[in-house]
């Protein structure tokens, strides 16, 4: 995003976006209690949603008019680079979910300590499907990024 509002200021641009996130993720809570505290339970969710919608259509107004975006090139080097890192998030993601599958066996259950949780079935196979498609897409973007390459030279 930085690069499409100003290509001459990314990082100072990136440097205000991380400052504004770590100052929303330092005052969300407060503001959230004070915002659920004096209200009624089952009106509090109504509150917040309020806010965020209003935070949400502020920033959406601040984009539309004040931002003209200039196309990214999409370059060879960007599909390669993509490719190996969507990759790498399924194989992760693959591991981590196996290392937490319900169809361990109750040795691997005790052995691996009252702080190891386990995935329910469901959750399980949806994390397993993702991180498989996370690699498909991660394989094709670097297959394509070869052939790219492969033309160009």
């Amino acid at each position: 995003m930085p690069l499409e509002i100003s290509p001459k200021h990314v990082g100072a641009i990136s440097g205000v976006m991380v400052c504004v996130g770590a100052l929303a993720d330092s005052v969300g809570p407060m503001l959230t209690r004070s915002l659920v505290s004096g209200t009624n339970i089952n009106d509090s969710g109504a509150t917040l949603f309020l806010v965020v919608a209003g935070i949400t259509v502020v920033a959406f107004l601040i984009f539309y008019f004040l931002v003209e975006p200039a196309p990214i090139e999409v370059t060879t080097m960007n599909k390669l680079v993509g490719g190996v890192v969507f990759a790498l998030l399924g194989l992760f993601m693959f591991l981590w979910a196996s290392r937490h599958s319900p169809y361990m066996g109750i040795g691997e259950m005790l052995t691996q300590g009252m702080e190891h949780y386990i995935l329910k079935e469901p959750l399980y196979t949806f994390l397993l499907l993702f991180a498989a498609g996370l690699g498909l897409i991660g394989v094709a973007l670097f297959v394509l990024g070869l052939v790219a390459q492969s033309r160009r030279a």
